[in-house]
């Protein structure tokens, strides 16, 4: 069986006219047939990430993903064998790390250049601003379908990133 490659989070200092700018790519080095997932280790290296920011003077953040995928959210094929304790704590992980980066001091952007699903979306969700590239064909909480619930936070988020729905006529 094939080993799934290991998801992080990858910084980089951009200089702006503004001052220095957070460029941040989730990638796990495959191609898009491989989508970036949150296991452990992503969580992990996303928790390292944003002790980083703590600690600079940034002006902003844009976090993105490799060619053609943000992020297709958690990482199933940690998802046997688990138990009830350490499905909450993944959850509590998501939702505290999540929360790191919506409380940033500085603005933030979600340049979703791909696949967005599930974990990957409610990554999105979190930070300040999002923008879609025209190509992005996937978006959406898919986990749904399968019984489970978006864990971090997605489903409150959803609708205030969007603004109230407008009447017809």
């Amino acid at each position: 069986m094939a080993e799934t490659p290991v998801t992080r989070f990858y910084q980089q200092r951009l200089a702006t006219r503004v001052g220095p700018v957070a460029l941040v790519t989730i990638d796990n080095g495959a191609d898009w047939r491989k989508p970036n997932t949150f296991g452990e280790e992503a969580l992990r290296s996303l928790a390292e990430v944003l002790d980083r920011l703590r600690t600079r003077d940034w002006r902003g953040l844009v976090l993105t993903g490799k060619p053609l995928v943000f992020a297709a959210g958690a990482d199933v094929t940690q998802f046997p064998g688990i138990t009830p304790d350490r499905a909450r704590a993944g959850g509590e992980a998501g939702h505290e790390l999540f929360g790191r980066l919506r409380e940033l001091p500085f603005p933030t952007l979600a340049a979703l250049n791909g696949a967005a699903l599930g974990g990957g979306l409610e990554l999105a969700l979190h930070c300040d601003v999002r923008t879609l590239a025209s190509n992005v064909r996937h978006l959406g909480f898919p986990e749904v379908f399968l019984g489970l619930i978006p864990a971090w936070g997605g489903p409150s988020l959803r609708p205030a990133s969007s603004g109230p729905r407008q009447p017809s006529g």
